[in-house]
C-alpha cells in the first residue's frame, strides 16, 4: 500500500455496523364496546273524523266547502271542540280520538357504537 492511501484510511472514520430497529405495535383488546341499535321509519296514524255542525261555528258563515276545509286546516288549534267539556280545542280533539289506521314505512336499523 501506498503511503497516501494509508493515511486516507486511517482518517476515514469507520464504518459502523448499522442495528436494525424493530417498532412492535402492542395491541390493546378493550373489555366491552357499548352497541346500540338506531331506527328510523316513517308512522302514519288515521284517526276516528270529528264530525262538526258548520253552524255551531259563525267563523265558516258564508265560506264555500273548500274554503271551510282551508281556513278549519289553518285554524283548528284556535277553533272551540265539538265537545268543549273534554276538549279546549278542535286541534286536541282529533288528535286524541281513536285510531282506526295505522301504517310504518320505510323501516331501517342501523348498528352503533358510543
Amino acid at each position: 500500500m501506498t503511503m497516501k492511501k494509508e493515511k486516507a484510511k486511517m482518517a476515514a472514520p469507520k464504518k459502523e455496523k448499522k442495528k436494525k430497529v424493530v417498532e412492535e405495535t402492542v395491541m390493546t383488546t378493550p373489555k366491552t364496546i357499548s352497541v346500540r341499535c338506531v331506527e328510523y321509519y316513517s308512522t302514519m296514524l288515521v284517526r276516528e273524523p270529528v264530525t262538526i255542525n258548520v253552524e255551531d261555528y259563525p267563523e265558516l258563515s258564508g265560506m264555500s266547502e273548500d274554503e271551510m276545509k282551508e281556513y278549519i286546516s289553518n285554524n283548528w288549534g284556535d277553533m272551540k271542540s265539538t265537545n268543549e267539556q273534554w276538549y279546549e280545542t278542535l286541534y286536541e280533539e282529533c288528535t286524541q280520538s281513536d285510531v282506526v289506521r295505522e301504517k310504518i314505512t320505510g323501516e331501517e336499523n342501523e348498528c352503533r357504537f358510543d
